[in-house]
């Protein structure tokens, strides 16, 4: 998890939770920063979501603080706190922020201020990107399909899945089975291709 600070209106910061494995993003814009918001957001937009991660890796900012690590503890989760001194330990965080700040103020255009307002577009375009060290959007690995866009609706392409015509319980289940055999198929080539990666990392850094 990783806070930055934008300039413009009256939304100063923007807080960024990513999931390491998929990359899958979580973000908020906040006029304060402080422990208590962000354990607030982080508890009702991750935990409520998705259920307690293993861990949750924060640098030794105050925003990061007794609040948010209380909150993490009672959802039973370790917290991993990283040093200034190396922030590549924070992972894919660190390396996505960056892109996610620069991509919203671009969308904003002259109107600096209403950054907040483009955010949650951002974040989806996120979502649904193709991410190099895995080869799959982190929505693909978080749901086991493609993303329903508003042009596969308009065009009835194949990802515009039409449930109401599902009217049996066996139906269902094949459709869902379908998914989740998608779904543990990309999980695994993603790790697969991630430990490939990492693996050429480390004979580069040895």
């Amino acid at each position: 998890m990783d806070a930055v600070h934008i300039k413009s209106g009256r939304w100063k910061y923007m807080v960024v939770a990513r999931d390491d494995f998929s990359g899958w993003p979580e973000t908020v814009g906040l006029v304060k920063l402080t422990a208590k918001a962000v354990a607030e957001w982080f508890t009702s937009e991750w935990i409520c979501r998705y259920g307690s991660p293993k861990e949750v890796t924060v640098d030794g900012g105050p925003e990061f603080g007794k609040e948010l690590q209380d909150a993490v503890k009672k959802a039973g989760s370790r917290i991993r706190i990283t040093t200034p001194y190396y922030p590549e330990s924070q992972g894919m965080v660190e390396r996505g922020q960056k892109q996610l700040k620069d991509a919203v103020v671009k969308m904003c255009g002259e109107n600096g201020g209403k950054w907040k307002k483009y955010l949650p577009w951002v974040t989806l375009a996120d979502r649904i990107s193709t991410k190099r060290t895995t080869g799959f959007s982190p929505y693909e690995l978080q749901f086991g399909q493609l993303p329903v866009l508003p042009i596969d609706i308009e065009t009835k392409t194949f990802l515009a899945v039409e449930w109401h015509k599902i009217s049996t319980t066996e139906e269902l289940l094949e459709a869902r089975a379908k998914q989740l055999e998608g779904k543990e198929g990309m999980r695994r080539k993603a790790a697969e291709k991630t430990q490939k990666i990492k693996g050429g990392l480390k004979e580069i850094l040895e």
